[in-house]
């Protein structure tokens, strides 16, 4: 698992900080690019930025949130497949079902502990990035 780039549209510092540490763990040739807000990252998309292997999303962004984000995104044909995992404290269920409506491939819960962190984004990239097939870039 290296060599491959990850995304992350996160506000809290100190959570992309913990996701950062964890991806470095887990996947060290990993590349991580992080934007603190929807329409930032949605810019970036507009660039002509190419598609990350796997992008996570927070649902509580200021301004434009996460769901509004994840709609835009598979309204880009360009982006369309890009694998999304929403990344959120919100264990509710009208949420779940709202991430999993808009196109995301998962809806997981952060935990606290930084342990659990590491052991979530594991099972992650493990399977992303080795137990499914999915769609070559456009």
């Amino acid at each position: 698992m290296s060599g491959q780039t990850v995304y992350l549209l996160e506000d809290c510092e100190s959570d992309a900080l913990a996701f950062s540490r964890a991806i470095r763990k887990l996947a060290p040739g990993t590349e991580v690019v992080r934007w603190r807000q929807a329409q930032t990252a949605i810019q970036a998309m507009d660039s002509g930025l190419p598609a990350p292997d796997l992008f996570f999303i927070d649902l509580n962004l200021p301004g434009m949130n996460g769901l509004e984000f994840l709609r835009r995104l598979r309204s880009n044909s360009a982006w369309q497949f890009v694998p999304t995992v929403v990344l959120t404290s919100s264990a509710s269920p009208d949420d779940v079902r709202s991430s999993y409506r808009e196109g995301a491939g998962g809806h997981i819960v952060k935990p606290q502990a930084f342990d659990n962190l590491v052991a979530l984004l594991g099972k992650c990239l493990t399977y992303w990035f080795e137990a499914v097939l999915r769609p070559n870039r456009a």
